[in-house]
């Protein structure tokens, strides 16, 4: 028994069709994507910390000098 090519995009068409139309998953990549968005501002401040570190340690050496 042979499955016609119609038949197959007809059940692909209605799988697209209802899986579009799903909303049960979107918390989840909301909370995915903000999750990024957290780990990515805490790595950016953790560099700027390093950085504004160091800066205050030149600083600090330049005014010992003096």
């Amino acid at each position: 028994m042979a499955i016609s090519w119609e038949r197959i995009m007809t059940c692909a068409r209605q799988a697209l069709v209802r899986f579009a139309g799903d909303c049960s998953g979107s918390n989840a990549v909301e909370y995915a994507i903000l999750t990024f968005i957290a780990v990515a501002i805490v790595v950016a401040v953790s560099q700027l910390g390093a950085a504004v570190s160091a800066l205050y340690v030149q600083v600090q050496n330049a005014m010992s000098s003096f």
